[in-house]
């Protein structure tokens, strides 16, 4: 990834992280950008230079940008030995042909050169698309976490209102 790449493609990792957090019920559309930024800007300090992250761009035969990715790799201050995909991000003009199995791929082919053993990764419930990837190319279930509303939200509503 270029560093002219880098800076849109920042903006639409926080952006999509802090609309899931909102979809998913677990922050407030208020707060949520500011929220969002603050563990991207840690993880990623140096931009496309930060230390043990993978940022990369995919580009078509004609050398199109398709798609963007970002991978914390094994040994970061915030992970164990296991990779973590954090954001993968196909343009929507090019969804629905497979890129994205060809990206984990990628991916996993990579890391295996490395000699990793583990690659890890969350997925909100509400992105059926994404969850049906990875759960077709291998990837387990191994944590669930629930939630169950107990009222009409009521925080989000008065919220959304200002």
């Amino acid at each position: 990834m270029t560093e002219a790449e880098f800076v849109g493609f920042r903006d639409r990792a926080i952006a999509n992280y802090a609309d899931a957090m909102v979809r998913s019920g677990q922050w407030l559309e208020l707060s949520a950008r500011a929220q969002a930024e603050e563990p991207t800007s840690r993880r990623l300090p140096d931009g496309v230079n930060s230390a043990n992250a993978l940022l990369l761009t995919a580009l078509d035969e004609e050398e199109r940008v398709i798609a963007h990715a970002w991978i914390d790799l094994p040994d970061s201050p915030f992970r164990g030995r296991e990779a973590w995909i954090y954001f993968i991000e196909i343009l929507p003009e090019y969804r629905g042909q497979h890129l994205g199995r060809r990206l984990l791929e990628a991916f996993e082919s990579r890391l295996r050169q490395e000699e990793q053993h583990l690659i890890v990764l969350n997925v909100f419930t509400h992105n059926s698309a994404a969850r049906s990837l990875y759960e077709s190319s291998g990837y387990d279930v191994v944590a669930v976490t629930m939630s169950k509303w107990l009222s009409e939200d009521p925080m989000r509503r008065r919220f959304d209102s200002i």
